[in-house]
C-alpha cells in the first residue's frame, strides 16, 4: 500500500517535474523570440530614420530647384519681352510654333471624327 502510495506520489512529482521543465523551455523559447523581435525592430527603426533622413535631403533639394526654376522662368521670361519688343510684336519662331501646334490639333480632331 506504501509502495503504491510512493509510486504514485513520485509518478506525480516526475510529471509536475517534466512540466516545469517544458514551461522553463517554453520561457526562453519565448524570451529568445522577444530578443529577435527585439533587434528586428530596431533595425526597422534604423531604416526608417534613415529613409526619413533621405526624404529630407530630397526635400531640400527640391526646394533649392524649385527657387532655381522660379529665377530661370523669370528670366526667360524677361528674355522674351525683350526680343518681343526688339521685334515688335511675336517673332516668326512663335507663330510657327503656334501653327504647328494648331495644325497637330486639327489633325487630332480629325482622326477622332472619322
Amino acid at each position: 500500500m506504501f509502495a503504491r502510495q510512493f509510486r504514485t506520489a513520485m509518478d506525480k512529482y516526475k510529471h509536475k517535474r517534466r512540466e516545469v521543465r517544458n514551461m522553463h523551455d517554453e520561457l526562453s523559447a519565448l524570451h529568445a523570440t522577444l530578443e529577435d523581435m527585439s533587434l528586428q525592430g530596431n533595425d526597422l527603426r534604423r531604416v526608417v530614420e534613415q529613409a526619413e533622413a533621405n526624404l529630407a535631403g530630397i526635400d531640400r533639394d527640391l526646394a533649392e530647384q524649385q527657387a532655381k526654376l522660379a529665377r530661370a522662368t523669370k528670366q526667360a521670361s524677361r528674355v522674351v519681352s525683350s526680343h518681343r519688343e526688339k521685334a515688335g510684336g511675336e517673332t516668326l519662331a512663335e507663330l510657327d510654333f503656334a501653327y504647328k501646334q494648331a495644325r497637330s490639333f486639327n489633325q487630332r480632331v480629325r482622326v477622332c471624327v472619322a
